[in-house]
C-alpha cells in the first residue's frame, strides 16, 4: 500500500477519551484551563470538554484544519504521534504540540500490549493496517526515552 489514509483511524467516541478523562481526574484540566486537542480527529473530546465549560478548541489536519492551532495551557496530544508513519514528521508533530502548550502537554500512544489487535503489514516501526492506516505501538518505557530526548524535558 503506497498511501496511508490517516483520516480513517479518527474514531467516535461515546464518552471522554481516557487521556482526556485522566488529565482531568488529576487536575491539569480544570474549568479555568484552556485546551487545545491537537489532532483532535472528529472533535468528539472537544465537544465533551466544552459541554464540562472547558475553554477548549479542536485542530486536525484532515477535520479540523482551520483554524490554525493557538496556544493553550494544556495540549492534549492524544493518540496522534501512534498513527503518523513518517518518523521526522512525527518528531515534529511532538515539537509543535509543546510548543503550543503553554503550562502542560499531554501525550499518549498505543502501548505494544495491544498488537494482537492490530493486524496488517510490517511498515518502518509500526504496521500499515488492513484499514490502510498506519499504527505503531510502543512500549512505554521506550516512548518516554524517545519523548525525553525529542523535547529536551527529563521526567
Amino acid at each position: 500500500m503506497d498511501t496511508v489514509q490517516r483520516s480513517r483511524t479518527a474514531i467516535a467516541r461515546q464518552r471522554l477519551s481516557m487521556p482526556a478523562r485522566v488529565a482531568m481526574s488529576d487536575a491539569v484540566v480544570k474549568t479555568d484551563t484552556t485546551v487545545l486537542d491537537y489532532g483532535c480527529g472528529r472533535g468528539d473530546d472537544v465537544g465533551y470538554l466544552a459541554a464540562l465549560g472547558i475553554a477548549v478548541q479542536g485542530w486536525d489536519p484532515h477535520f479540523r484544519p482551520i483554524p490554525p492551532p493557538t496556544r493553550a495551557d494544556v495540549v492534549l496530544l492524544t493518540y496522534v504521534l501512534n498513527v503518523i508513519e513518517n518518523i521526522d514528521e512525527r518528531m515534529e508533530t511532538l515539537k509543535a504540540a509543546l510548543g503550543l502548550a503553554r503550562r502542560c502537554l499531554v501525550v499518549s500512544v498505543r502501548l505494544r500490549w495491544e498488537e494482537h489487535s492490530i493486524q496488517g503489514l510490517d511498515h518502518h516501526d509500526g504496521v500499515i493496517t488492513t484499514r490502510g492506516t498506519f499504527q505503531a505501538l510502543h512500549r512505554p518505557e521506550e516512548f518516554r526515552l524517545w519523548a525525553n530526548m525529542i523535547t529536551g524535558i527529563v521526567q
